[in-house]
């Protein structure tokens, strides 16, 4: 992996962020390497990355502003994964992504 990795950030296609306050280090990844990922999503990608939203919301507070920043990095993944075709969703796991 680590080969790839280092291919697509030699030619700019993902960067890799430092930890700031308010998250760890992050993977800021371009339009064209997330869309082109998304046509090999299956149920148990989603399931993991549903339950890594939900790890990653745990605790934090819509209505908290000291939340806010963490919730703004995370809007662009909740909207990825709600894009999803129902397919690729099992039930279950999109009812953790809904708060159930």
């Amino acid at each position: 992996m680590r080969p790839g990795l280092e291919a697509l950030s030699s030619m700019g296609l993902i960067e890799v962020r430092g930890p700031t306050r308010t998250a760890r280090s992050a993977l800021v990844v371009h339009p064209l390497v997330a869309e082109a990922s998304r046509t090999h999503v299956t149920p148990v990608i989603t399931t993991v990355a549903i339950a890594l939203m939900r790890g990653a919301v745990d605790g934090r507070r819509h209505d908290t502003p000291s939340d806010w920043p963490v919730w703004q990095q995370l809007m662009p993944h909740l909207r990825a994964l709600l894009s999803l075709a129902p397919a690729v969703l099992e039930e279950r796991a999109l009812g953790e992504l809904a708060g159930g």
